[in-house]
């Protein structure tokens, strides 16, 4: 359970994290993610009120796929 966790500059290398649960964890490194993953992350939060929070999440996942309609659809409705 790595909720809320800070995880910037973490060393993820061979880390296996499925199953594990990341929602609110903050640094998340764009590589141990999907973007549907950072997507689903970002409306939880911005549906908590935590718009800052939620924008980063849907830039990441805009990040992992620039197409990706859905996250950037939402950094404008915030």
């Amino acid at each position: 359970d790595l909720r809320s966790t800070y995880l910037v500059n973490a060393e993820m290398t061979g880390v296996n994290l499925n199953g594990a649960n990341l929602q609110g964890a903050l640094g998340i490194p764009s590589q141990i993610a999907k973007p549907e993953e950072f997507y689903a992350w970002g409306v939880a939060e911005a549906q908590k009120g935590n718009y800052h929070q939620a924008i980063d999440d849907f830039n990441q996942a805009i990040a992992l796929k620039p197409d990706y309609a859905l996250a950037v659809s939402y950094t404008h409705l915030t």
